[in-house]
C-alpha cells in the first residue's frame, strides 16, 4: 500500500516494515473483533474464530492485472483472476 519502488532503500524498508507491523496491530484491536461479532450474530457461536478461518485457507483468487502489476512468482494456490485477455478464448 506504499508506493516505494521494488528496490527499496535501506530507510524505505524500514517504513515498509514499520507500516506493515502497524496495519497488523490495527487489524488486531479494531477490525478482528468486529468480524467476529458480526459473524457469530450472523452464522451462530460455533463458527471457528478468525484466526482459524484464516490459517485454513486452500486458495486466494487475486484481483490482478499482469500490465497494470510487477510480476512475481505465485504460490500455485494463488489464482489471478484478473481481466487477463491471453486467457480469454474468443
Amino acid at each position: 500500500m506504499v508506493d516505494f519502488p521494488d528496490s527499496m532503500s535501506f530507510p524505505q524498508r524500514m517504513g515498509n516494515l514499520v507500516f506493515n507491523i502497524l496495519v497488523d496491530v490495527i487489524s488486531e484491536l479494531k477490525y478482528i473483533p468486529k468480524y467476529e461479532a458480526i459473524n457469530r450474530k450472523y452464522f451462530g457461536n460455533d463458527l471457528p474464530g478468525l484466526h482459524a478461518m484464516i490459517g485454513n485457507v486452500s486458495a486466494i483468487l487475486m484481483n490482478s492485472h499482469l500490465a497494470l502489476t510487477y510480476p512475481r512468482p505465485t504460490l500455485p494456490d494463488v489464482i489471478e483472476v484478473g481481466d487477463n485477455q491471453q486467457t480469454v478464448q474468443r
